[in-house]
């Protein structure tokens, strides 16, 4: 028996890359998957992918829709509810990154990093709170990033998956008396083509991408795929208006090699976002401790309006 036995999961974006590692996940405890791709030129793959799913002995299909069309979402949700009779899981993954900084960004490409990466998330969500309010049961998880944590020049990708943090916990709050959950997932660097676009994007400083990670190396998409199924499953069941982020992967870090100052310093900007600024503040000086030239965390500090050690 798997996890998902009698389930209904729909990923946006879910043709390739992280979407499709999630499905992979969700198919192997026995969801029903449904795979939405954006256009005619990613059908290749979401039904390539769609045959792969069916190799778990589920049953699969996959949908186009523009997830920022309202619509369109609605008749996307319409056909699964008449395919399949319920929706249980939402993972709103479908993104783009144009990967400009300030400089080259130009207010159009602004507009639509938000529109799609964060009205496309809100449109979703809205589409299927009648479903699963009429199940008294449900489970949405966003997919945001760690740059909203740590900060990068391509600021509409970063504001985008900010937005969503503040977005998945009114979700969780609102709809929690529904029995319906709403989690994030805040992804660091892994290996999937967004990321390598990324790494070439920033070649002068290709290395930072390695030295920010405690581990030293890149994730595979699955292990994203893995926390997305936790989140997914009634193993999370008391869980919700959580983002799945780094702090647990720096403890864990930390715990192998204590003098890790890139650790200290992204488990730092975690506590800032959780607003736990006393936290922060010491793991800055911990920083400090180890690599007194560090500019940035001397930065921070000044930030938070405290003196250096």
């Amino acid at each position: 028996m798997g996890k998902l036995d009698d389930r209904v999961a729909l990923v946006t974006g879910g043709q390739r890359g992280l979407g499709a590692a999630i499905l992979r996940e969700l198919a192997a405890e026995g969801a029903t998957c449904v795979v939405n791709y954006p256009g005619s030129s990613e059908a290749d793959e979401a039904f390539a992918l769609v045959e792969e799913l069916k190799g778990h002995h589920v049953p699969a299909a996959a949908i186009e829709t523009d997830v920022t069309d309202t619509e369109q979402v609605a008749g996307m949700i319409t056909q699964i509810r008449e395919r399949f009779g319920r929706l249980d899981v939402l993972v709103n993954n479908a993104g783009v990154n144009p990967l400009r900084g300030w400089e080259d960004l130009d207010p159009e490409t602004f507009d639509l990093t938000l529109k799609v990466n964060v009205t496309g998330v809100f449109t979703c969500c809205r589409a299927v709170l009648d479903v699963m309010r009429e199940q008294q049961k449900g489970s949405i998880i966003n997919i945001a990033s760690v740059s909203a944590f740590i900060g990068r020049s391509n600021a509409d990708y970063i504001a985008s998956k900010s937005a969503l943090l503040g977005l998945t916990r009114s979700l969780a709050r609102q709809y929690g008396h529904n029995g319906i959950r709403a989690n994030c997932v805040s992804p660091g660097f892994h290996n999937t083509e967004m990321t390598r676009r990324a790494r070439q994007a920033n070649a002068d400083s290709a290395d930072e991408f390695i030295k920010s990670i405690p581990l030293g190396y890149f994730a595979e998409a699955d292990s994203i795929g893995k926390a997305v199924l936790f989140l997914a499953t009634d193993d999370a069941y008391y869980i919700t208006g959580h983002n799945d982020q780094a702090i647990a992967d720096y403890d864990h870090a930390l715990q192998v090699d204590p003098n890790h100052a890139a650790a200290y310093f992204n488990r730092a900007a975690a506590y800032r976002a959780e607003g736990r600024t006393s936290d922060a503040i010491a793991d800055y000086r911990k920083v400090l401790s180890l690599d007194p030239n560090m500019a940035r965390a001397k930065a921070k500090l000044q930030e938070l309006g405290v003196s250096q050690p």
